[in-house]
C-alpha cells in the first residue's frame, strides 16, 4: 500500500468514511469544521477543500488539525516524494 492511500485510511480513521469521486482522484469526507460531507482531499496534489465552510489549505495542514502523526511532521514538499511511491 502506496503513502498516500495510508494517509487516507488515516484520515478515515478521524473523518469517519469516505467516498472516492468519479475521477478517481479526490476523495470526500465529512468536514470536521462543518460536519457535511463536502470535504474533498486530492492526496496527488496534498490538497483538500470544504465546499460548503471553504476550510481548505495542504494535506499536512489538516493532518496538523487533527493531531495525525507522524505525516504531521513531515514536510509538504518531502511529501511530494511519496507520491512515486504507490
Amino acid at each position: 500500500m502506496g503513502v498516500l492511500m495510508t494517509v487516507i485510511q488515516t484520515l478515515s480513521k478521524k473523518l469517519g468514511q469516505f467516498t472516492q469521486r468519479k475521477s478517481g482522484e479526490e476523495y470526500q469526507f465529512t468536514c470536521p469544521k462543518c460536519h457535511h460531507l463536502k470535504l474533498e482531499v486530492n492526496p496527488r496534489k496534498l490538497v483538500f477543500h470544504c465546499f460548503r465552510c471553504n476550510y481548505s489549505g495542504t494535506l499536512r495542514h489538516i493532518l496538523q488539525d487533527l493531531n495525525i502523526l507522524p505525516f504531521s511532521t513531515v514536510p509538504v514538499e518531502s511529501m511530494r516524494t511519496y507520491r512515486d511511491w504507490e
